[in-house]
């Protein structure tokens, strides 16, 4: 018997996936997955700033509420196409932090999109 230790990085990471896959066999895990790191990534966006439609797209207290729910809704979008890792290049992270969330971003969503292949594929092949 191969025990893990209670706390180990090989546990830890064991538990994650099955979390985030359903033991590989629960495609739509990952779907979630995705969809939370996407609005997490956004909001981070948001609190850090990105460059397009010819401003700085960010959370100001001086702005309305609907000014600033449309700047979010830009951020989305950002971390959509960043996730996917698309990059149309309208939206651009200018400052340090935001270049790091964009990187790590696409290196998850590439990594997030195959693992959904995978698992939906060993779905499929279960019957």
């Amino acid at each position: 018997l191969n025990k893990k230790p209670l706390l180990s990085f090989a546990r830890f990471f064991s538990k994650f996936e099955d979390l985030v896959t359903g033991y590989g066999e629960k495609p739509s895990r990952v779907l979630r997955f995705a969809a939370l790191l996407i609005l997490i990534y956004a909001q981070a966006y948001f609190l850090v700033g990105i460059e397009g439609d010819g401003h700085e797209v960010l959370l100001q207290s001086g702005r309305s509420f609907a000014e600033n729910l449309g700047d979010f809704g830009r951020c989305v979008y950002y971390s959509i196409v960043t996730f996917t890792t698309l990059g149309y290049g309208d939206f651009i992270p200018i400052k340090p932090l935001a270049r790091f969330f964009a990187a790590s971003e696409a290196l998850i969503g590439a990594f997030s999109m195959s693992l959904f292949v995978v698992v939906f594929v060993r779905k499929r092949m279960r019957g």
